[in-house]
């Protein structure tokens, strides 16, 4: 039997500093030749007795070792292992402090936004997805992502901070709200380990599902019943305050609670199947989440955040004109991520615009001041009289109008055609000047007119 020892002027032994464990791993390397039932050595130090083990069982006594001493490792920044106390606490913090940097630096506003999306944010987005976060470490971000948000976009403190949530193409800060958005991850890691591909983790991950019902209902559930516990139902066998242990699936039906005031979906599960279904509501086509679609789920709870923040911001009673209409479509945005065409006086301005927030007579609130235009004297001084409406300002309606005519002329190629601007045209009153007439080399013409509406309601903009 092939044996050792070691001890203190022992080449493997060369400091007293040096760790049990490094000392071990070169003895296992030192005899990986030799059978494993043969390898045998003797670890002694003075003043002790020279215990004798095999490096199998001294194996086992390091992986014990590390556990009891660590409790718990990390395995690509997630920490894994049992009866360890999740605290990441000061992760998020260290993300804080980066936000505020970067609000505090020379950066354009939009430069500002895309360097917390992208290098700051995202090095939370495995953590999130992956571990158990507690609320509490996320609340001081959330508060620094609505404030920070607000200050770039130069929103008073009073606006709605549904616009900072929105993403760039809806015509916000993209900023996420942690809180909502651990709940979503929640719901969607839950369906992913049910729905998994591997028979072993979606059959173990329904074991401790099963388990987990069972120990609230006290007795064995249905495969029904353990879809009511994820709905967070609580009549009937579930109206049981005792049972709730905090599981991953606890968890989820907790989640499922908080979201519901935001988004409406439900589990369900299929009999003939034999498997998980997630409804999700939307309107106007509800959508049904299958085990081989289970990778969307985060993407449509997240779309139907979204679509919950326009419609709150669109119920309110002094923010609501435009929301609807400047998120149809990204266009409408194409500065919010590159600042093309934006000046910084021109994104000041224009946020404020959209939430209404601007300091007019009409739209102070709280306000005893006079609500006539301070121009022209019309009745109401708002947004849309101020654009729009108030004469005073027709030198700047005309350029405004001609700046777009402008930019449309330019994008026309000549193979298109020959373009004419403010002419008057045959076969057109003659009182009637069209902005524009492209004559085709095919001989097809084309009248076009342009107008510069105000963006208040889906349907009064399509009127315009």
């Amino acid at each position: 039997m092939l044996t050792t020892c070691c001890s203190w002027g022992s080449p493997l032994w060369t400091s007293r500093t040096t760790s049990i464990q490094s000392v071990m791993s070169r003895l296992w390397r030192a005899f990986a030749s030799s059978p494993l039932s043969a390898r045998r050595f003797l670890f002694i130090i003075p003043g002790t007795s020279a215990p004798s083990m095999t490096l199998s069982s001294w194996w086992q006594a390091r992986q014990f070792l590390t556990y009891k001493i660590k409790g718990a490792y990390k395995y690509l920044g997630v920490r894994v292992g049992l009866n360890y106390r999740q605290d990441n606490s000061e992760f998020f913090q260290g993300i804080t402090r980066d936000v505020k940097l970067v609000a505090a630096s020379p950066l354009a506003p939009w430069q500002k936004f895309t360097t917390i999306r992208a290098h700051i944010l995202a090095r939370a987005e495995f953590l999130c997805r992956n571990s158990h976060i507690q609320k509490r470490d996320v609340a001081e971000l959330d508060k620094t992502l609505i404030s920070t948000g607000k200050r770039i976009l130069n929103l008073p403190t009073r606006a709605n901070v549904n616009l900072v949530h929105l993403s760039c193409n809806k015509g916000g800060a993209a900023l996420p709200h942690f809180r909502a958005l651990l709940e979503i991850y929640t719901i969607s890691h839950a369906f992913r380990l049910l729905a998994s591909d591997d028979p072993i983790t979606s059959d173990v991950a329904f074991a401790g599902l099963q388990s987990a019902v069972r120990k609230k209902i006290l007795r064995d559930p249905t495969p029904g019943e353990c879809a009511d516990f994820l709905n967070g139902k609580k009549a009937d066998d579930f109206a049981r305050d005792a049972g709730d242990l905090s599981t991953q699936w606890s968890r989820a039906r907790q989640a499922a609670d908080r979201l519901a005031k935001y988004i409406k979906f439900s589990w369900t599960y299929k009999e003939e199947l034999g498997c998980f279904h997630l409804n999700i509501y939307r309107s106007p086509n509800p959508v049904c989440v299958v085990p081989s679609t289970a990778g969307l789920v985060t993407r449509l709870l997240r779309d139907d955040l979204e679509s919950f923040y326009i419609r709150q911001l669109s119920g309110l009673v002094d923010q609501w004109k435009t929301v609807e209409v400047f998120s149809q479509h990204p266009a409408s945005n194409h500065f919010v991520q590159g600042g093309d065409f934006t000046r910084f006086c021109d994104w000041n301005f224009i946020h404020r615009a959209r939430l209404g927030c601007l300091q007019l007579n009409a739209t102070m609130r709280f306000s005893k001041r006079n609500p006539k235009c301070r121009k022209s004297g019309y009745a109401r001084e708002t947004i849309p009289h101020v654009l729009n409406h108030c004469k005073p300002h027709s030198d700047a309606w005309k350029r405004r109008h001609d700046a777009i005519q402008n930019r449309v002329a330019r994008a026309i190629t000549s193979s298109c055609g020959s373009v004419s601007l403010n002419k008057k045209f045959p076969g057109i009153s003659q009182t009637l000047i069209p902005d524009m007439v492209l004559t085709k080399k095919s001989g097809e013409v084309f009248v076009i007119d342009f107008t510069v509406a105000f963006e208040e309601r889906p349907q009064v903009f399509c009127l315009c």
